[in-house]
């Protein structure tokens, strides 16, 4: 072989090797884009089942609260059927005054006559 030759024998080489490393990359690119579809559409699949399983939720919570709030149940609650509502008793009632600004809170037991031993 002439020095050209050797030289066009070595191009090709190099040539052929930067192809077949070409190919494989793109082979192991194309398995990696595969592989995250897959793994994407696994993901979207189960983003899928939790929106179904909150929408079936929010159906049943539509459902309850328009049970708890339908004209039926308040008539039966107004009319005494069901002791829900109960009048407080006047003594255990506390009653707070809203005071203006920072103050410290005020406790005192004036008025109240205390058992003295």
């Amino acid at each position: 072989m002439t020095h050209i030759g050797r030289r066009r024998a070595l191009g090709s080489w190099v040539i052929i090797s930067f192809y077949i490393v070409f190919v494989v990359t793109c082979l192991f690119g194309f398995v990696r884009f595969r592989a995250d579809v897959t793994r994407l559409t696994y993901y979207l699949g189960d983003l899928e089942r939790k929106k179904t399983e909150i929408l079936n939720e929010r159906k049943m919570l539509h459902a309850q609260r328009a049970g708890l709030l339908s004209f039926e149940r308040i008539n039966r609650v107004s009319l005494g059927e069901q002791h829900e509502f109960v009048f407080p008793d006047r003594v255990k009632v506390i009653h707070v005054k809203r005071q203006t600004g920072e103050q410290p809170y005020h406790v005192s037991m004036e008025g109240k006559h205390l058992a003295e031993p």
